[in-house]
């Protein structure tokens, strides 16, 4: 066993102010562990509610997003265990406010599709999100899409300031897919 360098990383952690983080396979089942867990860490800070609901629509819909569209995954498509989805997720201190940022590989060819995705949320103000997200209600979800194709935009409507996003080429097959949202 490695103590120091695990060590290290509880430090590494600490010195980005990250006040949670997880890295690994996730279900529906666990969102909703570390979800509560994430709710009482927050009221036991005091943070407000209003900034609670917000910090967990957005984590809940970015781990959603691990959980519908990684590419690492302990099953095939259709298994009982396809929707257990490889990721990482963390919560942070920022000096804007509270950061929950995730990340996860996705397949290079859906990589302009995610683009796509993040191309109609980028840099809208908060009336052209909620006008956007009435538009995406009435159409339905995408050709393909595993959800109501309204994760994005909700992450969007509830961050303080606009979401980033960014992609990472990490082979010829895969890319790493990142979104950031401060609240």
């Amino acid at each position: 066993m490695d103590t120091k360098k695990f060590y290290e990383l509880q430090n590494n952690l600490k010195n980005q102010n990250i006040i949670f983080c997880y890295s690994g396979y996730v279900s529906e089942r666990i969102l909703a562990a570390i979800g509560e867990t994430l709710k009482i860490k927050l009221a036991i800070e005091e943070t407000e509610m209003s900034k609670t609901k917000k910090i967990f629509s957005i984590f809940v819909e970015g781990v959603q997003n691990v959980i519908r569209y990684s590419a690492e995954t302990l099953g095939e498509e259709n298994d009982d265990v396809s929707e257990v989805r490889y990721g990482v997720f963390t919560i942070s201190k920022d000096p804007k406010g509270i950061s929950v940022q995730c990340g996860n590989l996705i397949y290079k060819k859906d990589v302009d599709k995610m683009k796509d995705r993040v191309s109609k949320v980028e840099g809208k103000d908060k009336d052209q999100l909620k006008k956007l997200y009435k538009e995406k209600m009435m159409e339905g979800p995408e050709e393909g899409s595993k959800g109501a194709s309204l994760g994005l935009i909700e992450m969007a409507r509830r961050s303080g300031s606009p979401i980033e996003f960014a992609f990472e080429e990490i082979n010829h097959e895969h890319t790493f897919f990142c979104i950031k949202s401060i609240v």
